[in-house]
């Protein structure tokens, strides 16, 4: 799995050039999964101004890449966003990122506790054993898996602080 982080120079042709490194990268590392993140930003668009062209050309760079067919089942595109209604059309397209996975927040006490479990796991928080569902019915609010993980972090610093060694 590789990450693309920013591409981009103030040089002129540098931008391009290192596009064109990382994706002779990705040819040589086959098979891979590309994870971009906030990808309605990422490659640019066909229709910016302001920076001599180069968004213009590093966008039809990735789109040319993502859907060459000799790629297809080698390299998997993974375009991460919470606003899909951004991301070019050619982008969307069947060939390049053929399937679109929608991400909602957990609505079931079950997927809530699932959920929490999960984050205490991969936070590595020592939690005194309690039922979450009590928790979790006490404070009925919808929250993503981004503010479930703040608010257990914020809880895990303020135990240290106390000299906690578990949460209660």
């Amino acid at each position: 799995m590789v990450k693309f982080k920013n591409l981009r120079s103030k040089w002129h042709g540098v931008t391009e050039a290192n596009l064109e490194r990382a994706l002779s990268i990705l040819k040589a590392m086959a098979p891979v999964g590309v994870m971009i993140d906030e990808a309605y930003a990422f490659p640019g668009s066909r229709n910016q101004e302001g920076d001599s062209g180069t968004s213009n050309r590093l966008f039809a760079q990735i789109a040319f890449f993502m859907g060459n067919r000799e790629y297809r089942g080698k390299i998997i595109w993974f375009l991460l966003t919470c606003r899909p209604d951004l991301i070019p059309i050619d982008l969307k397209r069947q060939g390049r990122a053929g399937e679109h996975l929608a991400l909602f927040y957990p609505e079931t006490p079950d997927e809530k506790e699932d959920l929490f479990r999960t984050l205490v796991r991969k936070l590595q928080i020592k939690f005194q054993d309690f039922p979450i569902s009590d928790l979790l019915n006490k404070y009925r609010f919808n929250s993503s898996g981004a503010d479930l993980r703040a608010i257990l972090i914020r809880a895990k610093f303020k135990a240290a602080m106390e000299s906690h060694v578990t949460l209660n």
